[in-house]
C-alpha cells in the first residue's frame, strides 16, 4: 500500500503547474487637498487609470491561477478514479461498510 501511495504522490506532484507569486502591489492614489488645481487633479485621474490597470491585471493573474489549479484538481481526481477501476477492482476487493 505503501508504494501504492508513493505513485499517486510522485504522480500527482509532476501534474502540478507551479506559477509564480504575484509580488506586484497595488497602491490606491491619495485624493489631492486641493480638488480646484487643474494639475494635481489629472494627475490623480491618471493614478487612478493606474490603480484601475493593477487591480485589473492582479484579479487577471488570480483567475488565470485559479483555474490552472481547478484544472490539476481535476486531474488528479481522474488519477485516482482510474486507478481505482482499473487496480482495485472496487467495489468487490474493497466493499465500503454501510
Amino acid at each position: 500500500m505503501r508504494k501504492i501511495l508513493a505513485v499517486l504522490l510522485l504522480t500527482g506532484a509532476a501534474m502540478v503547474q507551479a506559477h509564480e507569486p504575484m509580488d506586484h502591489v497595488c497602491t490606491a492614489p491619495e485624493r489631492p487637498e486641493d480638488d480646484q488645481n487643474e494639475v494635481l487633479w489629472q494627475q490623480f485621474m491618471t493614478e487612478i487609470d493606474a490603480f484601475r490597470a493593477c487591480v485589473n491585471h492582479k484579479m487577471e493573474w488570480h483567475q488565470k491561477a485559479a483555474d490552472i489549479h481547478q484544472q490539476n484538481a481535476q486531474e488528479v481526481v481522474a488519477l485516482w478514479n482510474d486507478f481505482v477501476q482499473t487496480s482495485l477492482n472496487a467495489p468487490e476487493d474493497f466493499p465500503w461498510p454501510e
